[in-house]
């Protein structure tokens, strides 16, 4: 379930889970959320959550801002920040959440004889951001069961990323950008992976 975390000069007020495919934000007490402050339009904005999650300023007087830039309507990802008024409501996915914290589903251990492994990843979003986790093992699985899924080989010519094709996903892996087709590809330092809504750095030599 997705939600926002509303504070207020820096201080969380409080959590609003979003439970319903429409919801409104301004200063009249008939909003979903109401926040009373002079500068908020009766009517403000609204969040819909299908067919994607996206914001959209109502024709408010003094608009709203997405992670700091003035918008009409704007899709909406984990970690996004709405400014209105003084209010800042973060946009939290707790499925991104879940995936963030699962990030290593299981390893296979290397060969005794073969070179330990020397390469991490460096998680970039999430609640684990920041966090730098080495690549210890011949085979490494990333991902969620069910959400995607994409392997890392430790191979005498490197490390190279598979993506896993689940029954019912599209493929949605990508290294800078690129969408992987269902073949492995050799990282190199710096490359950027992401895989759903997770982003990762991959970092060669630790």
């Amino acid at each position: 379930m997705a939600k926002l975390v509303i504070s207020l000069n820096g201080m969380n007020v409080r959590d609003f889970p979003l439970q319903a495919e429409r919801i409104t934000i301004g200063r009249n007490s008939s909003n979903d959320i109401m926040l009373n402050e002079p500068v908020v339009s009766g009517e403000h904005a609204a969040i819909l959550l299908q067919p994607r999650p996206s914001v959209t300023d109502l024709g408010s007087t003094n608009g709203t801002r997405l992670n700091g830039h003035p918008i009409s309507k704007s899709p909406l990802k984990h970690n996004d920040v709405i400014k209105i008024g003084s209010h800042e409501l973060c946009f939290v996915d707790e499925e991104v959440q879940d995936f963030a914290a699962t990030m290593i589903m299981y390893s296979e251990p290397s060969e005794a004889k073969e070179k330990p492994p020397t390469a991490a990843l460096k998680i970039l979003n999430g609640p684990r951001a920041g966090e730098v986790m080495k690549i210890e093992k011949k085979r490494t699985a990333l991902g969620k069961p069910g959400v995607q899924v994409a392997v890392i080989l430790h191979s005498p010519d490197g490390y190279e990323l598979l993506p896993v094709s689940l029954a019912d996903k599209a493929l949605n892996t990508r290294v800078n950008g690129e969408l992987l087709k269902a073949e492995p590809r050799l990282l190199k330092d710096g490359d950027e992976i992401a895989i759903a809504d997770a982003r990762l750095t991959f970092i060669e030599n630790l």
